[in-house]
């Protein structure tokens, strides 16, 4: 038989459900091998399969289906909102197929990956390997996807990145730029506060103008690869929603010094003001006039860049924060081996403490800045709860500030997705026009 009526027995199976309570329809699924290689040259570039539900309007079905000889899971964005990081695929008899379903809001986006036990070194095709609690996964792209990115792994390759983007999830036309045209500038900036050279990108947009202003964005590597900030700001500048602007990109090198630069550090605000600053404007033509320049990040990069911003407003007049994690305290955090997937007690422990620089924003005097910030609804209450008082918190204290919640969970899809809306609302011509004219009604 042909191999199709599988998929379909798959969409009407709905919800993933255990070997004994799958539909009748999966129960009649293919059985040969010639079969299962129809069925995945047919899939090439289809994969998952979605589909609307026709009486839930806002709502679809999303199939995974992954091709193994043994036992394979699927961890996802959507996941999170249910506490777990992986669910088991389930195989169909006689069949290299392994599959899950499940219903979804359908303006959903985020990234997805299959997993397979590893050992004590990466699959040479996994992008990332783990080692939890005793337990090692190797995490595989989707080789039939039929959106992909790319995306550094923790060995330094660029490999491929699968993605889910809903019906009513809209897309951004700087997303679908061309290659970036403009000049990328790779430096080693020496760095006293930090007691090293810190490695920095500038990129430089073609039509960048005599004096434009200054992105600073850290996490550099998935920014520049997964992200495409290059060609998102080519195609942005050109169509008129921002004004000339580069690019300083900051690379966290590991993930020690990640977590240790990011969260509020007097060093690091010190290599930006005092070095990093210098440094770029001693060798590129840019504007010191605060309006024009934005300080942005993502998860950790998104507490520094809100940090950033309260610390040296003289530089940046605006900021964008990703997911930032508002939750940081200064006497957290322990080893990530130690966090559960689930929720943790709020009142537990020194945690109880979370949201420093929430109160920070509280106690300080108000600084002249526009903020974007937003949050995905399935990052948890340990993201959401802490974003939503940094909203509050700045609100109260008149702050111009974009509040969003998008349907995701805590990955570069949602954030290359949202940065162009971000960089309207912050550094877009009538945001710059906003900050001018508060500062002028300032003095």
């Amino acid at each position: 038989m042909r191999v199709w009526p599988i998929l379909a027995a798959l969409l009407a199976g709905g919800s993933a459900t255990p070997d004994d309570e799958r539909p009748p329809a999966l129960l009649a699924a293919i059985d040969t091998h010639d079969e299962a290689e129809v069925f995945w040259r047919d899939a090439r570039g289809q994969t998952p399969f979605i589909e609307r539900l026709p009486d839930k309007p806002d709502r679809m079905r999303v199939t995974f289906v992954f091709r193994s000889q043994t036992d394979a899971g699927l961890s996802a964005g959507f996941l999170l909102d249910q506490n777990r990081r992986e669910v088991p695929l389930h195989r169909l008899p006689g069949t290299d197929i392994f599959w899950h379903s499940a219903e979804l809001p359908a303006d959903a986006r985020f990234a997805y990956y299959f997993t397979k036990p590893g050992g004590s070194a990466p699959h040479p095709d996994a992008v990332y390997h783990e080692s939890t609690r005793g337990k090692t996964r190797d995490y595989f792209p989707d080789p039939l996807s039929a959106i992909a990115f790319m995306e550094r792994g923790e060995d330094g390759k660029v490999r491929r990145l699968s993605a889910v983007v809903g019906p009513d999830a809209r897309d951004n036309p700087a997303l679908v730029a061309a290659a970036p045209k403009g000049r990328l500038f790779d430096y080693l900036v020496p760095s006293r506060a930090l007691g090293e050279d810190r490695p920095v990108s500038v990129y430089v947009p073609p039509a960048a103008g005599k004096v434009p202003g200054v992105l600073l964005i850290f996490d550099r590597e998935t920014y520049l690869v997964a992200g495409e900030l290059p060609a998102m700001l080519d195609a942005m500048i050109a169509a008129g929603r921002i004004p000339p602007t580069i690019a300083v990109l900051v690379s966290p090198v590991d993930d020690d010094r990640r977590g240790r630069d990011l969260p509020p550090n007097p060093a690091f605000q010190r290599f930006i003001a005092d070095e990093l600053m210098p440094f770029v404007q001693a060798r590129h033509a840019v504007t010191k006039a605060p309006e024009r320049n934005v300080v942005a990040g993502s998860s950790y990069g998104g507490l520094s860049a809100m940090y950033t911003g309260l610390s040296h407003p003289e530089l940046f007049g605006n900021v964008i924060s990703q997911s930032g994690s508002f939750w940081w305290h200064p006497d957290c955090c322990g080893d990530e081996n130690e966090m559960e997937t689930v929720d943790p007690l709020l009142n537990d422990g020194p945690d109880a403490d979370m949201g420093w620089l929430i109160e920070q924003y509280a106690l300080r005097p108000k600084v002249p800045l526009t903020i974007f910030m937003n949050v995905g609804r399935w990052e948890g209450s340990l993201m959401l709860i802490p974003n939503r008082m940094m909203h509050h918190v700045l609100r109260a204290k008149a702050y111009e500030v974009t509040y969003r919640e998008y349907t995701g969970g805590h990955d570069i899809v949602q954030w290359r997705a949202t940065l162009p809306g971000a960089l309207e609302a912050t550094i877009g011509a009538q945001a710059v026009a906003r900050a001018m004219r508060g500062r002028a009604s300032n003095k």
